[in-house]
């Protein structure tokens, strides 16, 4: 595949693996209008097509972008990049059985393409095949030109549905993403979630008091510390913690204080207070 052609497919996938781009309409409208007049010169160009396929699919024009997509590949069929394109368009018009035979050949010619493996991955998802889309994430995340919190996250909620003991495997992925990544923050949050939401008291703990040993200000994750211990069952330890963090927000500055963002964390703090009730 030309090295122009094979940039441009990277950058069409990945506006289906990155975040969402926000475009006028306006200036698509006029960007459309001119890839439309080169057309007109150049009508047996298949790249013009897969251009305005492009600016097609940014509308959320799909079918037109299909059909550009159609004839681009009609004038070059062997042009693997334009089977990930319409791969891409496909799944975007949930149109998955088809995107999975479009995204699998262009895989058997460049199987190491990270963008093109997470849209496999997202199409497996999408269908519902987990297993298949937890082993596409995997392989996609090596390969990936960028990586981000959201792309570990993916992956492990793809893994957290595959069945028994997924659990502690979608906490290494986001652990492994959180050092790979300089420590995102995100991810720390995601892993202590799926922590608490699968009982694994434990790891919640060790997670909160190494959060603890790092945060400038503690009064929020003693909160947090002292939920978790009782939801454990652990009483006299979750009101030590809630304990602990009124103590820790009496010594903020009268300004701080005053902030709602503190007002209300105190009001969260003595309602734990309240509910757990005074020592026996």
């Amino acid at each position: 595949m030309p090295r122009t052609l094979c940039a441009f497919a990277c950058a069409w996938i990945l506006g289906f693996v990155a975040a969402p781009r926000v475009r006028a309409h306006g200036d698509l409208h006029k960007k459309i209008a001119a890839a439309s007049r080169e057309i007109a010169k150049h009508p047996n160009n298949p790249d013009l097509y897969a251009r305005r396929g492009e600016l097609y699919r940014l509308h959320r024009e799909f079918e037109r972008a299909l059909a550009d997509l159609s004839r681009a590949e009609s004038l070059a069929p062997d042009r693997e990049a334009f089977w990930a394109l319409r791969a891409s368009v496909l799944h975007a018009l949930k149109r998955d059985r088809e995107a999975q035979g479009e995204i699998a050949r262009f895989l058997g010619r460049q199987p190491n393409h990270g963008e093109a493996l997470w849209l496999s991955a997202e199409i497996e998802a999408a269908l519902g095949n987990w297993n298949e889309a937890a082993r596409g994430y995997a392989a996609a995340v090596i390969h990936l030109r960028r990586r981000t919190p959201r792309h570990y996250v993916t992956w492990a909620e793809a893994v957290l549905k595959t069945g028994a003991g997924s659990a502690r495997r979608a906490i290494e992925i986001l652990d492994a993403g959180r050092l790979a990544l300089a420590g995102a923050w995100s991810l720390e949050i995601e892993a202590l979630r799926i922590e608490r939401s699968h009982r694994l008291w434990d790891a919640a703990l060790r997670r909160v008091d190494r959060i603890l040993r790092r945060a400038p200000r503690k009064e929020s994750w003693l909160l947090e510390k002292g939920r978790i211990l009782e939801a454990a069952g652990r009483t006299s330890e979750a009101r030590s913690a809630y304990e602990a963090a009124s103590a820790a927000l009496e010594k903020l500055p009268r300004r701080v204080l005053r902030l709602p963002a503190t007002k209300s964390l105190e009001q969260r703090i003595r309602k734990a207070l309240r509910r757990i009730g005074p020592k026996s």
